[in-house]
């Protein structure tokens, strides 16, 4: 909840405070009040933070990066508050503003896997599949045990066309996480790119029953299972 940055007293901050333990016991309106009290008195950037991150929960999407905007224009290398507006970014569609708010945050604190993480993402939704194979590299390179880095890793060097490279390194993420719908349907893809028919298919209906409604399940499985379908009636 708090940022990781340590600037400023909390015990000149009472309402911050009321606000912050209102917020960890799931006091969320009480929280809000006191939050804004403090901005009120004081604009403490901590406060905007926090109160970003409780509309942010709630999904109250403009309102969560209107906190955070204020957040970083008190304290601009605050980088929580960079890598949360890529998240609303991302979920908004808006892909490249979120790729410059997670450049950002990587920036300011690079050794935080999540941050490479979620800019690999952005950039591979904006086409940028090279740049986001290292972003992944990177992640894991800092958190050799982390599944998502593993597991996005693999993903976007099967797209990419290293079919062995990823297939291996989804293996590997499966072991840590047996049954992950998301790895199984990624493999079931290097399978069938291998040319390993039968195992893509096993796969790809393993991961579908897991997680039927999931769109990149539903893509993964769709594009195996026509495949297979196709092949099949050669």
């Amino acid at each position: 909840m708090n940022p990781k940055d340590r600037t400023g007293r909390y015990d000149l901050h009472g309402h911050y405070d009321l606000g912050t333990v209102a917020q960890l016991t799931g006091q969320r309106r009480k929280a809000i009040r006191e939050y804004k009290k403090e901005i009120e008195l004081t604009n403490y950037f901590k406060a905007h933070y926090n109160l970003g991150t409780i509309y942010d929960s709630q999904r109250r999407y403009q309102k969560a990066l209107n906190e955070y905007t204020a957040a970083l224009r008190l304290h601009p290398t605050l980088a929580d508050a960079h890598n949360n507006r890529g998240r609303i970014y991302s979920r908004r569609g808006f892909h490249e503003l979120a790729r410059k708010a997670y450049s950002r945050a990587v920036r300011l604190d690079p050794q935080d896997p999540l941050y490479r993480i979620n800019l690999g993402l952005s950039l591979a939704k904006t086409g940028r599949t090279h740049d986001a194979i290292r972003a992944f590299r990177a992640a894991l390179c800092l958190a050799p045990k982390n599944v998502d880095a593993m597991a996005n890793l693999g993903f976007a060097l099967i797209e990419n066309g290293s079919t062995d490279e990823g297939t291996r390194v989804l293996k590997a993420a499966l072991r840590r996480l047996p049954g992950d719908p998301e790895i199984l349907a990624g493999l079931a893809v290097g399978y069938l790119k291998s040319g390993r028919l039968g195992e893509a298919q096993r796969l790809a209906k393993r991961a579908k029953r897991l997680l039927p409604n999931h769109s990149f399940v539903k893509e993964c499985v769709r594009q195996v299972l026509e495949s297979v379908d196709a092949r099949s009636g050669l």
